[in-house]
């Protein structure tokens, strides 16, 4: 076997990259003990001619990478090293974030709870209550508010009761998004003009006018049926079958 050695975690091959030795004494008489080249220790391997800032995972490394590596990079994102251009996305740490194009020449709006964010960001970026009722002082963004459900709201869009997902906020729907639903049908809220088969509950079915204002013949089975509109097809039980005329008026 034409092996090299071994390179800190396995026995290389003289074909084997830099990247392969993971010992930094090693790395250091790479040349030498291995007959691999390298360019120096990136932090949990050698680096190779031609390795990028994302292949240095040390702090210490990033920020001297031209001195050491004659690689120019950004600086150190949390828990990477950037190239110039990165996307704020790529920096983790709010403190970095908070000075990214001072420190990094990386243009950001601001933290958004757990990374940067593009200079042209959206509400819906922030994933933290505190930042999203804030946002003005701290973005510059003029959001709607914070839901426990969709996360920070535009403010130009609210949602819609269809992408209200708990039933709670369904009925305080006019409280908690500033928008009127008919309520929650069983497995979605509702709009006020929803059809009857939306509503998925037998029980929210039999009281849908008097609990929701939406008027239906009836449960066929697995949904609320329409008035005067239903086919037998949407009847899926048997029973209510052959009980559809004197139930809902529809002949079977």
């Amino acid at each position: 076997i034409d092996a090299a050695g071994w390179g800190g975690s396995s026995c290389l091959s003289r074909s084997a990259t830099a990247q392969l030795v993971t010992d930094p004494t090693l790395c250091e008489h790479s040349k030498e003990w291995l007959g691999i080249e390298s360019i120096g220790w990136g932090g949990t391997s050698c680096l190779a001619k031609g390795s990028a800032c994302q292949d240095i995972t040390s702090r210490f490394l990033c920020d001297n990478a031209m001195e050491r590596f004659g690689i120019s990079c950004a600086g150190w994102g949390g828990s990477s090293c950037l190239p110039h251009g990165a996307s704020p996305h790529q920096i983790l740490d709010a403190d970095t974030c908070k000075h990214s194009f001072r420190i990094l020449g990386i243009a950001s709006a601001g933290w958004g709870g757990n990374k940067c964010l593009e200079p042209d960001a959206e509400c819906g970026g922030i994933i933290t209550r505190r930042i999203c009722t804030d946002s003005k002082a701290i973005l510059g963004l003029d959001c709607g508010g914070w839901s426990d459900s969709l996360g920070c709201l535009s403010k130009k869009r609210g949602p819609t009761c269809a992408e209200i997902t708990q039933p709670d906020l369904c009925a305080n729907s006019k409280d908690t998004h500033g928008i009127i639903c008919a309520g929650w049908g069983g497995s979605s809220c509702l709009e006020r003009s929803a059809r009857p088969g939306l509503i998925t509950n037998s029980t929210i079915c039999e009281h849908s006018q008097e609990w929701l204002l939406i008027a239906s013949a009836g449960w066929g089975g697995r949904s609320c049926l329409a008035k005067k509109t239903s086919a037998c097809k949407e009847i899926t039980e048997p029973m209510l079958c052959d009980e559809s005329q004197a139930r809902f008026g529809m002949s079977c």
